[in-house]
Parts: structure tokens; sequence; C-alpha cells
């Protein structure tokens, strides 16, 4: 028998979770999202039925819009129990093949087998998915990961298909490098300023021409998507939530502090009770605030020990509160507890042991507004943004990130150099993820009118995310992959978008312009912080 990789991914799942609980809606087009009313603002689209996608409803767009084009579409709130629930049953019935299971969301999963027919054993798991769940799915089948999630794109709905080494050439060779999955259109375009538009263009494509352009990480990774994708097994270690949070919006902001903590208290006591019934334990409490005028703030601290105990928790939470100022009116509360990991995990990064006892702790946060350097160099690392071209953006950052792949290859990274100053592994954690986060605002800017960015707590993030227990041979390739997309989304910034405006949520306003010079001292800056 050979070894195959199948990719099972359900039809519409939230739409058909629906419309299993609600028959009536089988035909009618159904979208999901928020609290489903499309009245209300700032609720977006979770799914739409096949039936809305036909009138250009697609995930991600604004309720109200989706309503301007399908106003006869039944609009319904998202249900995570529900889902969770209905998903649950998925996996379960895929455990019941032979092979691992790696899950990667809700409605998909890759399967791996031992067959002599795949097909047959795509078949027999599409019939006991339906009878177990009442869900249908799509299941492609491939000799690599890529190869497998391909072929289901050809195989939806409901159908099978197969990818092999054979055919992926003869059937992808001819088709534009956005087909691949992992390829979107800023990356398309660098390709094809190397004269790549095609799949067989990229497999055949010099390697070290694409290391040159792109990085030593991503180049090369973009030829091995070309040739249909490396051989990475099937991992069937579980996933396990780092944290888990709630929150709510009110219909009436709230003033009164007591009715506030009132409400922080009993969201940790909530969180920490449905956390504990699954045998974790909280390590980190943080508490988010929103106010009625949009500022938002998170702000988290370390429990003494790890604890199951709910007051502990609660008490925690009504602590963590009293370090903010509340001057206005508050319309958010949320809670998020950080869990203690079991002694070995899968995570982002791959099965790590998870050092629980060695966890160093929050360095004392930042609290500057750095924003000063937009108008005085930096007297740290001597960046001065008065001078910086904008226009270099995409090759700085490049270099910046092939330098701290560098740093991430040290013996000695993961150690920090003082208990409250982060080691160079935690920086670079960074990194990536202000390469994450700044290309998304970029984003903001270039799409709508002056947009407001949501706020991002750096040191809350770094203790929910364990930044210093990250695989650093995994964060030097994400932030590469990071560093690439950004310089990608500059590169391609016309020369009539460079003054559209974008604000942070405590007023500072930027234009791309001075967003760019403002952004590209944080990397630098913290490269010459790690040496």
């Amino acid at each position: 028998m050979r070894s195959w990789i199948l990719h099972v991914d359900l039809d519409q799942f939230l739409a058909a979770v629906e419309v299993l609980r609600r028959p009536e809606l089988a035909g009618r087009p159904v979208v999901v999202g928020g609290d489903g009313n499309p009245q209300r603002a700032r609720q977006v689209v979770a799914t739409a039925s096949y039936e809305a996608r036909a009138f250009g409803v697609r995930s991600g767009m604004s309720l109200a819009a989706a309503h301007r084009r399908c106003p006869d579409a039944v609009f319904l709130p998202s249900d995570r129990p529900a889902y969770d629930a209905a998903s649950a049953g998925v996996m379960a019935t895929l455990r019941t093949f032979p092979g691992a299971v790696e899950v990667w969301g809700w409605d998909e999963a890759f399967v791996g087998v031992e067959a002599d027919d795949p097909e047959n054993v795509a078949a027999a798991i599409k019939e006991r998915v339906l009878a177990a769940t009442g869900l249908t799915c799509a299941v492609g089948i491939g000799q690599t990961k890529l190869q497998a999630k391909t072929a289901t794109g050809f195989a939806k709905p409901g159908g099978i298909a197969r990818l092999t080494r054979a055919t992926w050439m003869p059937t992808m060779g001819h088709r534009q490098v956005t087909a691949l999955w992992g390829v979107g259109p800023r990356t398309a375009e660098h390709l094809a300023e190397l004269g790549i538009a095609t799949v067989e263009d990229l497999a055949r494509a010099d390697h070290g021409e694409l290391a040159r352009r792109f990085g030593p990480a991503i180049g090369p990774h973009l030829r091995v998507l070309g040739l249909g994708g490396d051989d990475a097994p099937v991992v069937d270690a579980p996933h396990v939530a780092r944290g888990r949070s709630r929150e709510v919006t009110f219909e009436h902001d709230l003033a009164d502090p007591a009715e506030i903590v009132g409400h922080v208290r009993r969201l940790a006591a909530e969180v920490a009770d449905a956390v504990v019934a699954e045998g974790r334990t909280v390590t980190h409490v943080a508490v988010k605030v929103r106010t009625a005028t949009f500022f938002t703030r998170t702000k988290i601290s370390k429990l003494p020990e790890p604890t199951t105990d709910a007051d502990t928790v609660a008490a925690m939470a009504e602590r963590v509160l009293a370090r903010f100022e509340l001057t206005r009116p508050v319309r958010l509360l949320g809670v998020r507890l950080v869990l203690e990991l079991p002694p070995t995990v899968s995570d982002a990064a791959g099965t790590v042991a998870a050092m629980t006892s060695d966890d160093p702790g929050a360095v004392p946060p930042d609290e500057k507004d750095w924003t000063w350097v937009l108008a005085t160099p930096c007297p740290e690392c001597g960046f001065d943004a008065s001078t910086f071209d904008p226009a270099t953006v995409p090759d700085v950052l490049r270099a910046n990130a092939a330098s701290w792949v560098e740093v991430l290859a040290r013996r000695d990274v993961a150690r920090r150099p003082e208990p409250d100053v982060w080691s160079s592994l935690e920086y670079a954690c960074h990194v990536r993820d202000v390469f994450r986060l700044f290309d998304r605002r970029l984003a903001q800017m270039l799409a709508d009118d002056d947009p407001q960015f949501a706020n991002w707590d750096q040191d809350e993030t770094a203790v929910a995310e364990r930044y210093w227990a990250q695989d650093p041979a995994v964060v030097a390739a994400e932030l590469s992959a990071a560093a690439a997309t950004i310089a990608d989304s500059f590169a391609a910034v016309r020369p009539d978008q460079w003054e559209r405006p974008g604000r942070r949520s405590d007023g500072a306003v930027f234009t791309v312009d001075s967003f760019a010079r403002y952004f590209v001292h944080d990397p630098v800056h913290h490269l010459h912080d790690v040496g």
C-alpha cells in the first residue's frame, strides 16, 4: 500500500450547521456573522451559503454590504458553541479511520492514510461524516499537503479529486502562481518582475534568484510550492489552546466603578470555571477595556503561582482593572486567561516542551510614545526618519529580516541579558508580530478613508503567546515570511497613495509616508537592542 494525504474540507460549514438546525432554510441564501443584524455597524460575514455567494456575498465583508447585495438573504448570528460541537463531531469521525488527523480549523483537516485506492477511503470519509453529522465535505487527495489541499479546490462542493507528482504539472503548470496555497497577489507581482507568471515558471525558477529577491527562507519555499509542496507529514498531536477569553459589549455604556468591577469579576470567574472544568490551570490574567470613544487597552498580570481557583482569578482580574484610569464610560469589557500548558503540547511551532517553570515573566511595559522619532533622530539606534526614503522600505525590510535570521541562530538566543529585558528570541517574536500588524494597518489605510487602527498591546501578546518558549527556527521562518509580505505591500503603494491618512486609537494621525518612517524604526531599533 502507498502513503497518501487526504484534505477534508466541509462545505459552507457554518451555514450548513445552521441549515441542519433549520431545515426550512435549505436552498435559501443564508449569511452568518456577528449578531445577525445587518443594520448594526461593525458586523462582518463569517460565512455565506452557496446561494448567497451567487450574489457576491463573501466572508469578511460587512453585514450591511452583504444585505445590499442580497437583501432576501436570511441573516443569522454566529453561534460558536454549535460550531465547536459540529466540528468536534466531524474530527471524531475522521479519527475512526486509521492514520493521523491534523486539524486545521473548524472545517478542515488533513488525514494521513495507507491505501492502494485512496478514492475509496475518501468516499468512505464522506459517507461516514454525512451519516454521523449530517454535513457534506469535499476531499482532496495528494502525496503532499499542498497537492491534497489544491485538489480539494477542484473537488468542491462535495466531490473527490486527486493530484500527484505525475499529474501536478500537467494540471497546475499553466495556471497563474496565485492558484498556489500561500501565494497572494503582491507576491505574484514581484514574481512577475522576475518573469515568473505560472506555476511551471516558478518550478523552473533559479533557487538563488528567488532567495535574493524574497529572502533565504521564503525564496526557496516558493519554488517548493511550484513543484507541488514538500513532504511534511500529517501530525496528529492535538493543538492545545494557550488561552481562553470572554468579552461583552454593553447596550449602554458603564460609568459606575462598582458595576464595572462586578462585570470583570464575573467574566473572570466564568472563564476560570470553563478552563478548570477542562483540567487546565491559569497562569496570567488580562483585562480588556474599550471606552465609549473606542479607545481600547489591555493590561495583564502574572499570578504568583498557577491556580485553578476561580476566586483567585477573579481577584487578580480586579487588581488588573485597578491599573486602568477609567475617566470615560466603558463600552466593552473582556477577560483573557493565559493557561499553563501540559508537559508536551502542539502549538504553532510544533511539538515543544512546555517549560512552564522556566517562564521568565513579563518585562516592565514600554509606555513611551515613540512618534517623536518622526521629528528627531533616535539617539540609541541612529535611525533618522527625516532623511529616510520610504521607497526603500522593501529592501530595508528584507535586509533587516536576514539579520534577524542570523540573530536567531545564536546559541544564547533565548537568554535574557537582564531579568526585566527581553531575550533576542522575544525581540524577534515581537518584530515578526509588528510586521504582521503593520501590514494589516497599511492595508486599512489603502482601502479605507482615514481608518482608526484597533489597539494592540505588545506586552500582553508577549506573555499570552509565550515568546520566550517559541522555536527560534520557526520564528526565523515566520519573521522572514512576514517581512516579505509587508515588503511586497509597501512595494505596491502607488505614488498617489502616500498621503492617505490613518490614525491610532490614541489620536495620533499618520500618512502612509509617515507611517512607513515610524514603522521601519521599530525593527531597526530592536536589531540594535540585540546587538
